[in-house]
């Protein structure tokens, strides 16, 4: 896959549960915690944040929905589709 000209992998996750899981699977390499999730005390210590930084290049957060958004979404989902002649 790397061959080819253009490779563009899209992850969608809750970056607080990904941290979190982190932090909690590899407790041993981050050692040091701040207050902050995802932040050590020292600028020596790798943490859960800087692991991430290396898998995901471009990060892209999409804004919280609303009720009448997400409601707008399903009716147009339920809608019948109109036939083109």
């Amino acid at each position: 896959m790397l061959a080819l000209p253009l490779f563009v992998v899209v992850v969608a996750v809750d970056p607080r549960w990904l941290l979190t899981s982190l932090e909690h699977h590899y407790r041993d390499l981050f050692t040091s915690r701040d207050s902050t999730p995802g932040w050590a005390d020292t600028q020596d210590t790798a943490t859960p944040l800087d692991y991430l930084d290396k898998i995901f290049q471009i990060p892209f957060a999409v804004p919280p929905t609303t009720q009448e958004k997400a409601a707008r979404l399903i009716r147009a989902l339920l809608t019948t589709p109109v036939e083109i002649p």
